[in-house]
């Protein structure tokens, strides 16, 4: 089946169907109709045999037809004209700065942004199809978010913050045989109050704190120190205004202000990283 040829909106009702049809099945199968599912209010306590039908996001980012700023960045594709070639791995996140960093950089560097990059779990699948455009000058990675946010979807044996160490340790290393320069952004604050999309699509409550967000982040850092990766610290650069920056106090999403201000800071360091070394 060609997906080119077809209309998105048909595909996105087509897929809604069956991943509906999916989960009523599954519910007759063992049970439990819609009124009777009751999904667990804690997260650390979710089965690792949970299955939660997929949402109407997740079936756009499936067929890759979601509207979003990655449209621009696709379009960059093919010939770079001699500049310098960047590539931005992270999530929904990138795909709001990543307009703004291409709109900074034009003339100076082709800037690209391929899928959504996920959880790190997801890149350690995918990581080999988002570099295929190579080679690349800079890779500007990051992977957080999604691992913090979906450990209560996860296996049991992908969860926790050991684990999400060693798979960034994996793809450091992959993306290491590339050389290009790498740098590593700092996952993005989280939303001061319960994230609003996880209570009103799965009613749990979500929240981290800050010392929950330092673990996750050192644990990140430390990897990054033990292969020279420059860090580009979008959390530090973010949480002081982090409201201003937000759309809401309750989504972990950006509004044009904090994407823009996000997009300067990475357009700039990536310029510096493109300048040639001085001469001792």
């Amino acid at each position: 089946m060609h997906w080119e040829n077809r209309d998105p909106q048909a595909l996105r009702r087509g897929c809604t169907i069956v991943v509906a049809l999916v989960a009523l099945v599954g519910g007759i199968a063992t049970g439990e109709t819609p009124e009777s599912a009751s999904p667990k209010a804690d997260h650390d306590k979710a089965s690792a045999e949970e299955v939660v039908p997929l949402s109407q996001q997740e079936v756009d980012d499936m067929l890759n037809i979601r509207d979003s700023p990655e449209g621009t960045a696709r379009e960059d594709r093919g010939s770079s004209g001699g500049l310098p070639r960047v590539l931005l791995i992270g999530d929904s996140i990138s795909g709001d700065y990543v307009g703004p960093v291409q709109k900074i950089l034009k003339g100076k560097a082709v800037v690209i942004r391929g899928e959504n990059g996920g959880p790190s779990t997801a890149g350690q699948e995918a990581l080999d199809k988002l570099l295929a455009d190579g080679p690349w000058d800079i890779i500007h990675f990051n992977w957080g978010l999604h691992d913090m946010t979906w450990q209560f979807r996860m296996p049991a044996a992908d969860r926790g913050i050991d684990r999400y160490a060693a798979r960034l340790e994996q793809l450091v290393q992959r993306l290491e045989k590339t050389g290009a320069k790498l740098i590593w952004a700092t996952t993005t604050p989280w939303c001061p109050e319960t994230y609003d999309y996880v209570k009103q699509r799965f009613n749990r409550e979500l929240r981290f704190t800050a010392e929950d967000e330092r673990q996750w982040r050192e644990a990140a850092l430390a990897v990054m120190k033990r292969h020279d990766v420059e860090v580009n610290d979008l959390h530090a650069l973010l949480l002081p205004n982090l409201r201003d920056y937000l759309r809401r106090p309750d989504d972990i999403h950006f509004n044009a202000k904090g994407s823009e201000t996000m997009a300067r800071q990475i357009a700039t360091l990536i310029e510096e990283c493109l300048q040639p070394a001085s001469s001792p």
